[in-house]
């Protein structure tokens, strides 16, 4: 997976195509393909306790657009304006984003990005908790408010934006909790603990979701059980 970032990084898929002044349909077809490649090592990464290779680095692309293919074709003279709602694109854009608002987020107050960002005891705890705010309502208003309870991606997207940032929320007050902990503190643990191990087991034992077990796998969130 090195090889194939540090290749894409010498083709200039790490710029984005509008500052190369590259056609919008090109400029889109670079926009995934760089972000598929950050969603990949990020995966990887984090399954065998890696640093991913280049969210940390200095790189502007964008993310995609919120589109379907019909949208593209090749003689377009400028880019096509984003649907409203969910796509057949927004399945992919939904990790990209979340990646993408921490990135930034960080890149602003920290001057870099790293993925433990939640037990940093540098970053303030308001810094922390502003941020799961600004990722919660920024999954539901773009995402979330939009999947229909029918269709077993929305639900898989439903479930795991959910168990995300709870998730985020356990880090954050696992990095706060000590032996001086009160009963308030140990309440609030055991109990973010337990939505995220009701939305793990949601995401394994619905019906629905039996051919996207592959997806989930590597998620479950094992610090939930200690």
């Amino acid at each position: 997976m090195g090889m194939t970032i540090r290749n894409a990084e010498k083709l200039g898929l790490h710029r984005d195509g509008t500052i190369l002044s590259l056609s919008p349909i090109e400029t889109e077809e670079r926009r995934r393909l760089w972000w598929q490649l950050q969603q990949v090592d990020l995966v990887l990464a984090v399954r065998m306790g890696l640093t991913p290779m280049t969210l940390t680095a200095d790189w502007d692309v964008k993310l995609p657009l919120n589109i379907e293919d019909e949208d593209l074709y090749r003689a377009m003279p400028e880019a096509p304006k984003e649907r409203k709602g969910l796509t057949s694109m927004s399945y992919c854009l939904f990790p990209s984003w979340v990646v993408n608002t921490q990135r930034q987020s960080l890149l602003t107050k920290n001057a870099r990005f790293e993925l433990s960002w939640q037990a940093n005891t540098t970053l303030p705890s308001s810094f922390k908790d502003a941020l799961v705010s600004r990722l919660e309502e920024g999954i539901n208003q773009t995402f979330l408010q939009y999947c229909d309870p029918l269709n077993p991606l929305d639900i898989r997207l439903q479930l795991f934006a959910r168990l995300f940032t709870v998730s985020m929320q356990l880090r954050i007050l696992h990095a706060r909790i000590s032996e001086h902990s009160n009963a308030e503190e140990r309440a609030e643990i055991l109990r973010i603990s337990l939505q995220c191990l009701r939305y793990n087991i949601a995401l394994q034992s619905q019906p629905a979701l039996v051919h996207y077990r592959w997806l989930m796998k590597g998620w479950i969130v094992w610090h939930a059980c200690e």
